[in-house]
């Protein structure tokens, strides 16, 4: 049985196009996703998602992330990641089977250094509204995302961050799945 979701999406309000940003990144990084792939925001439960279905592949980002203040390297990231999974598909790790296998991590390391970083950003604006799913190996929104979709977010700091992981330590899908 094929499951079938119905999202409605979301005009983006980023100052950055991100179906532009998706394009750059997969052309730039993941050259073997052979084609464009959409981006939509979408008020589903993952933070977000990617479809890997050949007939209509998508990756969905929550609406929650569509803010004019969201960082471009934030959403750069999450691109990275979710084309990661075109590429690199589940698969069995023991006696589970994995979305993000050992190998997915590797990759995603060597592409997006910056993903702790990113992390740390979610978590320091979008953290009251984030639960994170080891079992499911995701970060799902609560509906107290409507709170935080008008509130300001902070601006991308390198050094900032840097400094909130040291002090906070890796708050990042991998670690809090424990992959």
């Amino acid at each position: 049985m094929q499951r079938t979701l119905t999202l409605t999406p979301t005009l983006p309000l980023l100052s950055f196009s991100p179906e532009e940003l998706l394009e750059e990144v997969r052309s730039r990084y993941v050259p073997d996703v052979l084609r464009p792939i959409p981006v939509v925001f979408t008020t589903w439960k993952c933070l977000a998602c990617a479809f890997t279905s050949p007939a209509e592949p998508v990756v969905n980002i929550h609406h929650v992330l569509n803010h004019p203040d969201t960082p471009l390297e934030v959403i750069e990231f999450i691109c990275k990641h979710e084309l990661l999974h075109f590429l690199i598909p589940p698969r069995a790790v023991g006696k589970k089977v994995r979305s993000h296998p050992p190998e997915f991590w590797l990759e995603e390391e060597r592409i997006a250094p910056e993903g702790r970083l990113a992390w740390a950003w979610l978590w320091l604006n979008l953290g009251s509204c984030l639960k994170t799913r080891p079992k499911l190996e995701r970060v799902e929104v609560t509906a107290g995302w409507r709170k935080l979709e008008l509130s300001p977010r902070s601006e991308w700091s390198q050094d900032y961050l840097q400094r909130h992981v040291a002090a906070q330590g890796d708050w990042s899908l991998r670690a809090l799945t424990g992959q």
